[in-house]
């Protein structure tokens, strides 16, 4: 059956438990936070959710493939700020909407190059190289803006942000379609599946024939074209654009692949597994406002569910090991 075969086998026995699981704790909190405040559950305020959880759902797609293929990418906040940069600027010299969508894509596509250079052919850890990324261009864009906001931005830039196809909000459509691509890239296409077969045994895909460093390479390309995307659907909701756009969103995306059931450590993904950590954690945020909660909760739930989700896996892991272990002995 091959490498490929093996992480099919692999990843598919656990799509099916967390998904379901992620499913059931959105439908109690929800329910929860509408019982002490019926507003939560109307249709306006779902909407706002979809809305808001779009550009963080569309990130941790390309988040899931990145961390899939053994690495990982703490500079995306950072790398949509400089894409939303490059988006105002560009709207402002009064470019047409669809030049500014392709530039704007086209940088997230170039930085996402950039790390993957780092990591591969440059062999810099890809915890030190997004990082040094990270700092590198929140700090280039500070000094280039100055802290100034873009503004003055014309209507047509607001466009993608706040149209709507048919009654639904395009930020919503463009995160189902991500996220459909995210799914059929993973499960039904080749490279797909050698991004499992690398971040599950490097050493068994370089025999089977996979190049791993151009996977791995090519993974944070896709990181890099998502951020682009994100940054559509997100800066073009406000009227301004701020030089710490992005900040805090490599925590939150990384805390959806790791929630929704793709190992830290890489060689499974589930896409609809982030989808729902996307909708739950963007739900957590908007039901603790109806609880008049602090926002400094948010944050502290984010890092607990991150460290809950590795030790389960980690645990799981470990008695998946075991077992192989005893059967093997039994055989033997």
């Amino acid at each position: 059956m091959g490498i490929w075969g093996s992480a099919r086998r692999v990843w598919v026995p656990q799509r099916g438990r967390r998904e379901v699981l992620l499913a059931l704790l959105l439908a109690a909190f929800c329910l929860g936070i509408g019982a002490y405040d019926g507003s939560f559950l109307s249709a306006g305020n779902a909407r706002d959710i979809l809305v808001n959880a779009s550009y963080v759902a569309v990130v941790a797609c390309g988040m899931t493939v990145v961390i899939a293929a053994g690495g990982i990418d703490v500079s995306v906040g950072s790398l949509l700020a400089v894409c939303a940069t490059v988006a105002g600027l560009l709207a402002r010299l009064g470019l047409p909407m669809p030049v500014v969508g392709l530039a704007t894509l086209a940088a997230g596509a170039v930085l996402g190059a950039l790390n993957g250079a780092l990591v591969h052919p440059g062999r810099v850890p890809p915890i030190i190289a997004t990082l040094a990324a990270r700092s590198m261009w929140r700090g280039a864009i500070v000094l280039w803006m100055r802290g100034r906001w873009i503004t003055d931005l014309p209507d047509s830039f607001r466009a993608p942000g706040l149209g709507k196809l048919l009654g639904i909000p395009v930020p919503v459509i463009v995160m189902v379609l991500a996220v459909a691509l995210a799914a059929f890239y993973v499960r039904s296409t080749r490279p797909g599946r050698n991004v499992l077969a690398v971040g599950g045994n490097e050493q068994g895909a370089a025999l089977a024939g996979i190049r791993v460093g151009r996977v791995r390479f090519f993974s944070y390309v896709l990181a890099g074209l998502s951020v682009g995307l994100a940054t559509l659907v997100y800066a073009t909701r406000f009227y301004a654009i701020q030089p710490n756009a992005g900040a805090g969103l490599e925590l939150l995306a990384i805390t959806a692949v790791v929630l929704g059931g793709s190992p830290i450590t890489g060689g499974r993904a589930s896409i609809a597994g982030t989808f729902l950590a996307v909708l739950l954690l963007t739900t957590l945020g908007t039901g603790l406002t109806f609880l008049h909660a602090s926002a400094y909760w948010i944050t502290a739930l984010q890092g607990s569910i991150v460290l809950c989700a590795v030790v389960s896996d980690a645990l799981a892991g470990r008695s998946r090991a075991a077992g192989a272990e005893g059967a093997v002995g039994a055989t033997a």
